[in-house]
């Protein structure tokens, strides 16, 4: 039993040292307050790294104006399934209708896959109405 016993005691000694070191530097990180959790908070309220969104206010208003040919958003739909990867579809026919467009997503052999309706900004139409909702009643207030 007395051969054990400084055994223990040293493993305490060192899982209470390191335990207390690791506490006791968890805190302001030597000073560096770019990386202290406290600090990360408030940048997710003033936006610093981005977590507000990509657009401040004035740039998705100027956003939800703009307006693409139908050549713009065939390039910018063949760009999205390019990201998606998968080789087997490309962009079909692009009509234009008084929302915006409706593109056909067809697969080599020109079967239909999936028809998307965009807006004239290319955003899909579901989400620009419901953005052009809340900026409305943004408006009103």
């Amino acid at each position: 039993m007395n051969r054990k016993l400084p055994v223990v005691a040293a493993f305490v000694t060192v899982f209470t040292a390191t335990s207390a070191l690791a506490w006791w530097g968890e805190g302001d990180n030597d000073g560096n307050k770019e990386h202290s959790r406290y600090e990360h908070r408030e940048c997710g309220k003033k936006g610093k790294h981005g977590f507000k969104g990509e657009f401040g206010h004035k740039n998705l208003k100027e956003y939800m104006t703009r307006e693409f040919t139908a050549d713009e958003i065939r390039t910018l739909t063949s760009a999205r399934l390019l990201m998606k990867g998968n080789p087997n579809i490309k962009v079909g026919d692009i009509k234009a209708n008084d929302k915006g467009y409706t593109v056909a997503i067809v697969t080599q052999d020109d079967s239909l896959v999936k028809e998307l309706t965009l807006a004239k900004n290319g955003m899909p139409l579901e989400r620009f109405e419901k953005i052009q909702e809340r900026m409305e009643k943004k408006g009103k207030k």
